[in-house]
């Protein structure tokens, strides 16, 4: 921990170097609140959602129709997490009443990518508090209690191979469960 303000400050788990703005491919991570089985239970190597399942199943999809750059390529609602690959990508050109395209700025090759501050969209920590925020948000307004780890894990996706691989776990998380021992 470092200190801001005289404060003790949680140092960020984020990439220092990358530009969550950037396509590529991301692996997320996101856990209840002390890993609580909210989503709902494995039954028979089955994900059987409960309500709180259900409403987060809803957000994810909605989360790729809402971002006009983001698609949600492989995800699985686990008892206490998520996991899912989001792909980050160029959006679509925009086009103006005179049919002219409008491209975002050029990136500079030869500069590092920085980490942004100010109002964040359509990066990896908008996407995820988006998805969070919008379960929790619903979950309030049905008076049901629920709550989310504060932070998530990611991992930047370097590699068909390794997105193969990433993709066979989310897929085969569902029927894995119970072989671990914290999931008994």
């Amino acid at each position: 921990m470092t200190h801001f303000l005289s404060r003790f400050r949680v140092e960020s788990t984020r990439h220092q170097v990358h530009d969550y703005h950037a396509p590529g491919w991301y692996f997320i991570t996101v856990c209840t609140h002390k890993r609580f089985r909210y989503f709902g239970e494995v039954v028979n190597h089955q994900m059987q959602l409960s309500s709180i399942g259900k409403i987060t199943y809803t957000e994810l999809l909605k989360t790729q129709e809402i971002r006009n750059n983001v698609v949600i390529d492989e995800w699985v609602i686990m008892p206490d997490h998520i996991h899912m690959i989001i792909r980050i990508v160029e959006p679509p050109t925009v086009e103006t009443h005179c049919s002219a395209s409008l491209h975002p700025p050029p990136t500079q090759p030869d500069t590092p990518p920085k980490n942004r501050f100010g109002p964040q969209s359509n990066n990896i920590p908008a996407i995820v508090r988006g998805i969070k925020s919008a379960v929790k948000r619903k979950t309030n307004a049905q008076s049901i209690e629920f709550q989310w780890q504060a932070r998530y894990h990611d991992h930047i996706i370097r590699g068909q191979a390794e997105l193969e691989r990433i993709r066979r776990y989310i897929k085969n998380n569902v029927v894995a469960w119970g072989n671990d021992a914290r999931d008994k």
